[in-house]
């Protein structure tokens, strides 16, 4: 998306939901408030999840053939010196995945690390089988949440490689010997003096580092996909936090008859409330729900029955998800939710507000994707 300075400036304004100066969509973090980031549509906030993976002093990163190590690992939570929040990462979970194998889950017994703390874990490999140089990926699921709860997902990929010694103090001599215009008797002996290769078994084997190394770690949105930590596994949909809304069915007096996006609150509201902002309603609706009869008329004693804020649609983990607000709780698909509950919503699903009230109104959800399988366009239709 490539955000400018005139990007930043406007998204302070809690309004703003273009820049006014360029017209870029402004795609604010979770913990905006905190950490004033804007993010692209896929990608981490570069300051709440900025994990650094490191390779412990000491640690031996060099084995013969036939051996195994235990390599000891840190992942650290590090602090932006321009941004210096206090905020703690997740780790959900970590995998290895070594040549040539499927991914493996490391074991961790923490979950969270704070602000400029660390944790510890250890990768074990597999017995080595050649000589050279071999490698295992790490895989880290980490998460950031909002104040709210609200929690986005990402994971990071660091490389370790090992320097694996062929055999036991053995090692393979290869001589180049030019014999033009030599005269050579049968049975004659050739003598090849010795060559000494260099370097010991106990100098390519058995190495440690004897400072800290940093790993470089980087996102990896096809292993996200594949995990389930973002998007929609079966489908391989992924709903931008860009995509627009079309509300189809609804009063002109209760939804607008444009696309709107998800704004600077970074979610639509449904709720019993009025779209205007007043002293007597501070947090205006997005959308307007109310009931009506079979004549269009508005039905008073039915609408009374949908809480002021009842839900919100947001994006978290490129998947459109539904926030139940209401202490009354809603219905996706028949199934019912409880109040501050946030569920994944489906392409096609169904969203019931009142669900066993008669005359329930319901909202069935359509997504509208590229070829690529980007949801850019989401319609909500009142039924």
């Amino acid at each position: 998306m490539g955000y400018k300075e005139c990007c930043h400036l406007e998204a302070v304004d809690p309004n703003a939901s273009f820049c006014g100066t360029c017209r870029t969509p402004l795609l604010r973090c979770i913990s905006y408030q905190e950490c004033k980031q804007l993010v692209e549509p896929f990608q981490p906030c570069p300051v709440c999840l900025a994990p650094q993976l490191v390779i412990d002093a000491g640690a031996v990163v060099s084995a013969q053939v036939g051996e195994r190590l235990a390599i000891p690992m840190i992942v650290r939570n590090q602090i932006d010196s321009t941004a210096p929040i206090l905020r703690p990462i997740w780790a959900k979970r970590i995998y290895k995945r070594e040549r040539d194998q499927k991914l493996v889950p490391v074991n961790i017994d923490w979950q969270s690390i704070d602000a400029g703390k660390e944790r510890e874990f250890y990768v074990e490999t597999g017995t080595f089988g050649a000589g050279g140089t071999d490698k295992v990926d790490v895989f880290l699921e980490l998460a950031t949440r909002s104040k709210e709860g609200f929690e986005e997902n990402h994971v990071f990929k660091g490389t370790l490689m090992f320097s694996v010694a062929s055999q036991s103090g053995s090692q393979q001599v290869v001589q180049n010997i030019n014999l033009s215009g030599a005269h050579m008797e049968d049975n004659a002996l050739l003598h090849i003096p010795s060559t000494n290769t260099g370097g010991s078994q106990e100098e390519t084997t058995g190495r440690t580092v004897d400072q800290r190394q940093v790993v470089k770690l980087e996102h990896v949105e096809s292993l996200e996909r594949e995990l389930g930590t973002r998007g929609y596994t079966q489908s391989g949909m992924q709903v931008s936090r860009a995509a627009k809304f079309r509300l189809r069915g609804f009063n002109e007096d209760d939804a607008p008859s444009w696309e709107v996006g998800l704004g600077a609150k970074g979610h639509l509201a449904f709720g019993r409330s009025d779209r205007e902002r007043s002293d007597a309603n501070p947090l205006p609706m997005d959308v307007r729900l109310r009931c009506y009869n079979a004549t269009g008329e508005l039905d008073v004693d039915q609408s009374l029955l949908l809480s002021r804020h009842h839900f919100d649609l947001l994006v978290l983990n490129d998947r459109l998800v539904v926030f139940a607000r209401s202490g009354k709780g809603l219905a996706l698909n028949g199934k019912m939710l409880g109040s501050n509950t946030i569920t994944d919503v489906n392409d096609g699903d169904v969203i019931a507000p009142l669900a066993g009230q008669a005359r329930s109104l319901s909202l069935q959800v359509k997504f509208i994707s590229d070829m690529h399988g980007s949801v850019n366009t989401i319609e909500v239709a009142r039924l």
